[in-house]
């Protein structure tokens, strides 16, 4: 199965992490108040239909609340990887059906 590379950095003097897709594409999350994961997820859903697992890049900080973010934002990922393994499994078993 193909990869992507997904890379963060935190920019904790802006409070925000920036992501850089592979593609081209970027996203920020804003850090200051409660995260809102819906655009990531809304990038992850497009990544779906390329078929490509996350290869992610992201340093675990030390600042607590950054290291909440950083360990939703992995569990996320790999629950993505996991779901797109199941959904290609699935598609290669109804190919040999037919």
């Amino acid at each position: 199965m193909e990869k992507t590379k997904l890379t963060g950095q935190y920019y904790s003097d802006e409070n925000k992490i920036v992501f850089n897709f592979e593609e081209g594409q970027s996203l920020e999350l804003n850090t200051e108040n409660d995260i809102d994961f819906t655009d990531l997820v809304k990038q992850l859903t497009f990544l779906i239909e390329t078929e490509k697992e996350i290869d992610i890049s992201l340093d675990e900080p030390e600042d607590p609340k950054l290291k909440i973010i950083y360990e939703t934002i992995t569990e996320i990922i790999e629950t993505y990887n996991l779901n797109l393994k199941d959904f290609m499994t699935a598609q290669d078993v109804d190919k040999d059906e037919d």
